[in-house]
């Protein structure tokens, strides 16, 4: 008897764009998920899709990329899914194996955060090492548990679980007042809501050698971020955190 369990299950993909060409991965999405729906949130404002389970939200006046994905997340709470994809649009991950991770999410797992596997072929030893080194570093400073790499951006998260963090996510953001690092903060929010799995991802076909001022400007946000994290650890762990959620979702 064939398992239909995942072809009953709603996917919403959220994907930031930022002067990408974000089709190719959409025409994935649409061969391996044809039910699919996409919110594609532009920054630039000139992006069109005519696609009829696409949404292009316009966030033209973003901040970065804290202030882009905050907005998508605040957006797909307001659209019918079991699971929201938080997905690049550069195509690096491989996005076939998304059923099986979905499938295998227990009834406690608020959320997955996929980190991809890089080769020294495939990056060259800089990018390598970084990814390395600073995954395993900002997962434990931040959630306890290495990251597979750097602000890993392949993360799937339960409606209910989206819908508990990202009152109090637009909340903290304006405390934080960070540019960059949702991606390492949003699974130490989630992780309040139930427990959060890893995944090791592979993609051959990926290669790529950023150069050296990139890596270097990315460390230095990172840093930024993650002290600024640890800065508000009481608000982000404790019962702060829970009294701002009872006071946005349920005020009286």
């Amino acid at each position: 008897m064939q398992n239909t369990r995942i072809k009953i299950k709603k996917i919403l993909f959220l994907i930031p764009v930022y002067k990408h060409d974000v089709s190719v991965v959409i025409d994935r999405i649409n061969v391996l998920y044809p039910n699919s729906a996409i919110l594609v949130v532009d920054d630039k404002a000139g992006l069109k899709i005519d696609k009829d389970n696409v949404v292009v939200c316009v966030n033209a006046g973003a901040k970065g990329l804290f202030d882009t994905l905050l907005t998508g997340y605040s957006e797909s709470i307001k659209y019918d899914f079991d699971y929201l994809v938080r997905l690049d649009a550069d195509n690096e991950y491989p996005i076939e194996q998304l059923s099986n991770m979905i499938d295998r999410m227990s009834f406690d797992t608020a959320g997955i955060v996929a980190g991809f596997s890089r080769s020294l072929k495939m990056v060259g030893l800089v990018d390598y090492l970084f990814h390395k080194v600073w995954g395993m570093m900002e997962g434990r400073l931040v959630i306890k548990k290495p990251f597979n790499q750097h602000s890993p951006s392949l993360q799937i998260y339960r409606k209910q679980t989206v819908i508990s963090f990202v009152q109090a996510l637009k909340t903290l953001g304006g405390d934080l007042k960070i540019k960059w690092g949702l991606d390492i903060l949003v699974p130490k929010a989630a992780l309040l809501f139930g427990d959060i799995c890893f995944y090791t991802l592979k993609n051959d076909q990926y290669k790529e050698r950023r150069p050296l001022r990139k890596i270097w400007s990315q460390a230095v946000a990172s840093i930024m971020v993650l002290k600024l994290i640890k800065k508000n650890e009481r608000i982000l762990s404790g019962e702060e955190l829970f009294d701002r959620l009872e006071t946005i979702i349920m005020p009286d």
